[in-house]
């Protein structure tokens, strides 16, 4: 039989062991691909009005606002992720989709008369659905003992547009890792 101290011994290394472990993991594990707007004619930043971004298959909407930038996961497993992105865009509206003019008729109350009131509704948009598809490929990527490793992304072709309309989209930086505010992929029309 073995002697006793020599178990004790063998607890106290297990316990020391498995108590030097910590699960406070505060960095990131999964890597966003940054992705921003830009107007062609004057290569500043557009802002969109992104009505939804969905991944394509999903039922969460990633965005819902007005943006010049946006930041999207992309698919740990497998080598294309696409999104639909619902935005309003006059770029995407056909010229028989945007009303230039309304008129409201309006009942004056003080004089029984009906007035007729000219709105412009220039502003007015219909939501275009376009497809983000992104072809590429899994890194894995060492973040910290306490935190393991994550996946990190190399990308290696990205487009961007409706069936009828193509936008010029450009890989800034193929390599995404977790680095914050990062921006990828350039999107202009």
């Amino acid at each position: 039989m073995k002697h006793p101290v020599v178990h004790i011994v063998g607890l106290i290394v297990l316990f020391a062991g498995l108590s030097a472990c910590s699960d406070d993991c505060y960095l990131p594990k999964q890597s966003l691909m940054g992705v921003s707007f830009v107007n062609a004619q004057t290569g500043k930043d557009r802002t969109v009005v992104l009505t939804e971004v969905v991944g394509e298959g999903a039922d969460s909407v990633l965005y819902s606002s007005s943006a010049s930038k946006c930041y999207l996961p992309l698919k740990q497993l497998g080598d294309e992720t696409c999104f639909l992105v619902s935005l309003r865009d006059s770029f995407f509206a056909k010229p028989e989709m945007v009303v230039d003019t309304t008129y409201v008729w309006e009942l004056d109350e003080n004089s029984d008369s009906i007035q007729v009131m000219q709105v412009d509704t220039s502003m007015v948009i219909p939501v275009t659905q376009c497809r983000l598809t992104v072809r590429h490929s899994q890194v894995a990527q060492y973040i910290s003992p306490e935190c393991g490793c994550g996946v990190a992304h190399r990308l290696s072709e990205v487009s961007f547009g409706t069936e009828s309309v193509s936008c010029q989209t450009e890989i800034l930086n193929t390599n995404i890792s977790n680095t914050n505010g990062e921006v990828h992929v350039q999107i202009s029309w």
